[in-house]
C-alpha cells in the first residue's frame, strides 16, 4: 500500500533562505502544505549567490530543523531536498541539433535525447547548463510539437539552454551536499518552475512574460506557444530601491520598512505630501523610488526587444508578476502605464492547500512552484522525510540507577553459578565413592574358578 509522500523544498535567495513541507496523502494527488520556515540572509547572498558558506550553511540547519519541528512533520527527519537555483548570470542560450538518416525512420524519445545531449556538449567557458528546454521541432521541414512516432529523415530541434555562472551551483553544493549531507534530488530552475504554476496555460500559448521582482535581482521569463523563448536574470531588484533610500541619512532596515509602508513608485503620488517618517520626508523618499523603478521598468520592457518580439502585439496575455518587490505600491500602475499590456499578481495557491494567508503572499510563490514542481518529480513510492522512532530520554540519575541496578543483578547471577557448580561438584564425588564400594563388595563373593 502507497504510503502519504512528504515534499521538501529550500531556496536560498538575496534576502531570506526559505524553507517549506508538505504532503501528499496516498488515497490522493492533492498537496497540502505542512509549513514554511525562514532565516533572514543579508549580505550572506549577493545576486542570488552564495558568498558566506559558513553563515549560510547554520541558516539552512535552522531552517531545516524548523520544519522537522513542526507538529505535523515530527518525529521524522528530513533526508532529501528540492533546491530552487536563479540569480544573477542566469539566462537562455538557444541551440540546435540535428539527425539525418540512412532511410525513412520512426523519431523515438531516445532520438530526442540524442539531440539533447548533443546541445549539452556545447561548452560555456566558466558556466554550468541548468536545464535543457526544448523550443521547437522540425520533422523533415515541418515543424513539430509532438514529433515522437513520425517517420522522417531528417530530425531537428531548437533547446535554450539555461546557463548560469558555475560558482551558482558550485557555492550551493558545498552547503548542502558537502557541509550538510543532504541529498539534494534536484536544482530546479527557479522561474520555469513559477511559470509553470502562476502562469496559466492559455497565457503561456498566447504570449506572456513572468517578472518575478526580488530582492536583489529581477528575472523575465517570456513565454508563447506554450514555451519558453526568453529568460535573463537582471542585477536590479527592490533592495536596489532601499539603498538609493539610505543616501537620505537613514539605516537599511529603516529604509526598507519606509518604503513598504509610506513609499509608492507611481510619479506624483507623493506631491506636496508633508508626512515624514523619524525626520525623513516621504516625498523625498519616493522620489527615490519613482527614479528607481522607472529604471527597472525600461530594463523589463527591453527584455522584449532583446527576445526578439513586439511589446505591443507579442505579449497579448500581458505581464505576472512575482515576488516580495513586487508588493510595492504603485508598481503595478507603472509598468501598466509603460507598457499598455494587462498587469496582474501571481499566484501558487489554487493547486496546492495553505494553512495561512500570509502563505499566499506574492513572495512565497516561488517556494510553492518549487514544492509543486518536487512532488512532480518525486517518484511515487518515495519521500523526502523518514520516520523515526521516538526514543525515551533520562536524566544522569536515572542512567546511574539502571546501571548500579545491572551491575548488582551480574553479581547476583555469579554467586548464583559458583554456588550450583559447587553443589555439582560434591554430588559428583559422593555417587563416584559409592561405586567404587559396590564394586569391591561384588569382588568378595565371586567365585574363584581357579
Amino acid at each position: 500500500m502507497r504510503k502519504d509522500q512528504y515534499i521538501v523544498a529550500l531556496e536560498i535567495g538575496s534576502s531570506k533562505i526559505i524553507g517549506a513541507v508538505a504532503k501528499r496523502a496516498a488515497d490522493n494527488q492533492h498537496l497540502s502544505l505542512l509549513g514554511i520556515e525562514e532565516e533572514r540572509a543579508t549580505d550572506l547572498v549577493r545576486y542570488g549567490c552564495i558568498q558566506n558558506i559558513e553563515e549560510v550553511y547554520n541558516l539552512v540547519v535552522k531552517v531545516i530543523r524548523k520544519l522537522e519541528n513542526r507538529a505535523a512533520v515530527s518525529p521524522r527527519k528530513i533526508k532529501s531536498i528540492f533546491v530552487g537555483i536563479g540569480g544573477r548570470s542566469m539566462r537562455a542560450v538557444q541551440q540546435e541539433a540535428d539527425i539525418t538518416f540512412n532511410e525513412p525512420t520512426q523519431i523515438t524519445d531516445d532520438n530526442i535525447r540524442s539531440l539533447k545531449n548533443q546541445v549539452r556538449r556545447e561548452q560555456f567557458q566558466g558556466f554550468d547548463v541548468l536545464s535543457t528546454v526544448p523550443r521547437r521541432y522540425v520533422v523533415d521541414k515541418t515543424e513539430s510539437k509532438q514529433p515522437v512516432g513520425t517517420i522522417a529523415n531528417h530530425f531537428s530541434a531548437t533547446f535554450n539552454l539555461i546557463v548560469a555562472r558555475q560558482q551558482l551551483k558550485s557555492n550551493l553544493r558545498r552547503v548542502l551536499e558537502e557541509k550538510l549531507q543532504m541529498n539534494v534530488r534536484s536544482y530546479i530552475v527557479t522561474p520555469i518552475a513559477i511559470a509553470r504554476v502562476a502562469m496559466t496555460s492559455e497565457e503561456r500559448n498566447l504570449g506572456c512574460m513572468l517578472v518575478d521582482f526580488g530582492a536583489e535581482t529581477t528575472t523575465v521569463a517570456i513565454y508563447r506557444g506554450n514555451v519558453l523563448v526568453y529568460l535573463f536574470d537582471m542585477p536590479l531588484g527592490s533592495r536596489t530601491i532601499t539603498r538609493d533610500i539610505t543616501t537620505l541619512n537613514i539605516l537599511e532596515e529603516k529604509a526598507e520598512e519606509l518604503k513598504k509602508t509610506m513609499g509608492n513608485a507611481l510619479p506624483g503620488a507623493q506631491t506636496g505630501s508633508t508626512l515624514s517618517v523619524d525626520g525623513i520626508s516621504v516625498a523625498d523618499a519616493s522620489n527615490y523610488i519613482v527614479a528607481r523603478t522607472g529604471e527597472i521598468v525600461e530594463n523589463i520592457v527591453q527584455q522584449v526587444s532583446n527576445a526578439g518580439l513586439d511589446l505591443s502585439s507579442d505579449l497579448p496575455a500581458g505581464i505576472v508578476l512575482v515576488g516580495g518587490g513586487a508588493k510595492l505600491n504603485g508598481l503595478e500602475q507603472v509598468l501598466a502605464e509603460r507598457t499598455k499590456l494587462k498587469i496582474r499578481k501571481g499566484t501558487a495557491g489554487r493547486n496546492i492547500d495553505l494553512l495561512e494567508s500570509r502563505e499566499q503572499g506574492l513572495e512565497y510563490v516561488s517556494i510553492l512552484s518549487l514544492l509543486l514542481e518536487g512532488a512532480n518529480r518525486l517518484p511515487a513510492d518515495d519521500s523526502c522525510c523518514e520516520s523515526i522512532q521516538e526514543t525515551r530520554t533520562t536524566t544522569p540519575e536515572q542512567d546511574a540507577e539502571a546501571k548500579r541496578k545491572a551491575e548488582l543483578e551480574e553479581a547476583a547471577k555469579r554467586e548464583a553459578e559458583a554456588a550450583a557448580a559447587k553443589k555439582s561438584s560434591r554430588g559428583g564425588w559422593f555417587k563416584r565413592t559409592t561405586e567404587f564400594l559396590k564394586a569391591k563388595s561384588a569382588n568378595i563373593f565371586e567365585d574363584d574358578d581357579e
